[in-house]
């Protein structure tokens, strides 16, 4: 962003001083405004003092918008000050309330995570909105078995990838080429890559071109021959959904998504290699609201039987804001209800 201006040959010269909200707020407050509101553009936009609902809804029928990440991204690069000489709050007003966050917290079993990160070898790829899978790789007879990470389709820095990355940890000579077999998905991004365990194979599923060109089609990929075989297609077009296995029995949930005409997805579907895609009934009360891009976990078979799953389904985009809801569900296969 300081390079784009640079280039303009317009440098934000305050910019290194009052690199923060709370450093914007100190900068007026300091200086005798007794009134002072500040927002990031990304707060701006989900706040009703600029953008009501129905206005952010009507501008996907001017031009369908699905590059969230981004746009929140460089939203959080500017900021709106509102400053006045009558007395009032000094505050950011674009800070949402935390107590459910905090309120989450307390029912956790533990007071701190610790995660590592370790650097992968091998291509270096660059593409958004890609799927990732992982796959074995060398002789398991010879006890020289890897697993190597392959990051696959997405959109390149000028168009649509028809590739992978792949990558693999500490030996870089475990990070081959991974070349798929004739036939198999087109260039897509948005789509999803969903290991069934066993011998079942990867499911990738939907996925768009563009925001109004949207896929059913899904494929499954075999990881011993690395071929691809098209599997049933979704009842409709779809991408942004969620997918996850359900334990290792080759079945797999799906919750949210986008379709062409951006109307966002509100039903569940459980897949099967033998039947394809079903409907869920949605029983109980809560019943989760439509978003794309949420975060959708299994957490394995609930105990009582090998027919019954559980999970969690948390976030995603509704109306170009952050949804905030998080459900724990749970999934009776035999008779297709969720709760």
């Amino acid at each position: 962003m300081l390079s784009h201006f640079q280039k303009l040959n317009t440098p934000l010269k305050s910019v290194h001083t009052y690199s923060t909200l709370n450093s914007q707020l100190e900068r007026f407050s300091s200086r005798g405004w007794k009134s002072v509101l500040a927002w990031t553009l990304w707060q701006a936009w989900a706040d009703e003092t600029f953008l009501r609902h129905e206005e952010r809804r009507k501008l996907d029928a001017v031009e369908p918008f699905d590059e969230w990440e981004e746009f929140a991204i460089f939203g959080s690069h500017y900021c709106i000050i509102h400053a006045k000489t009558q007395p009032g709050d000094v505050k950011i007003a674009g800070t949402r309330d935390v107590s459910s966050h905090d309120a989450l917290s307390r029912g956790l079993p533990y007071e701190k995570l610790d995660v590592r990160f370790d650097e992968c070898l091998g291509q270096r790829g660059q593409r958004r909105f890609a799927a990732a899978m992982l796959l074995p790789q060398g002789n398991e007879e010879k006890g020289s078995n890897r697993v190597v990470i392959v990051n696959t389709l997405g959109l390149g820095t000028k168009s649509r990838l028809q590739s992978c990355d792949v990558y693999s940890r500490g030996d870089s000579t475990a990070a081959r080429e991974l070349t798929f077999g004739d036939g198999g998905p087109v260039t897509r991004m948005c789509h999803t890559l969903t290991d069934l365990g066993g011998d079942f194979g990867v499911l990738l599923a939907g996925g768009r071109a563009s925001p109004t060109d949207a896929f059913k089609d899904c494929w499954v990929f075999n990881k011993s021959t690395n071929n691809w075989t098209r599997a049933q297609d979704l009842p409709v077009p779809l991408y942004r959904h969620s997918v996850t296995s359900l334990g290792h029995s080759g079945m797999a949930l799906l919750a949210g998504g986008a379709g062409s005409s951006a109307e966002l997805f509100g039903d569940l579907l459980v897949y099967s290699p033998e039947a394809g895609w079903a409907n869920c009934e949605v029983s109980g009360d809560t019943k989760p609201l439509a978003v794309c891009g949420a975060i959708l976990a299994s957490r394995g078979v609930k105990k009582g039987g090998d027919e019954s799953f559980h999970g969690l389904f948390a976030g995603g985009i509704r109306d170009g804001l952050v949804a905030r809801q998080m459900l724990a569900w749970e999934l009776n296969v035999s008779d297709k209800k969720v709760c």
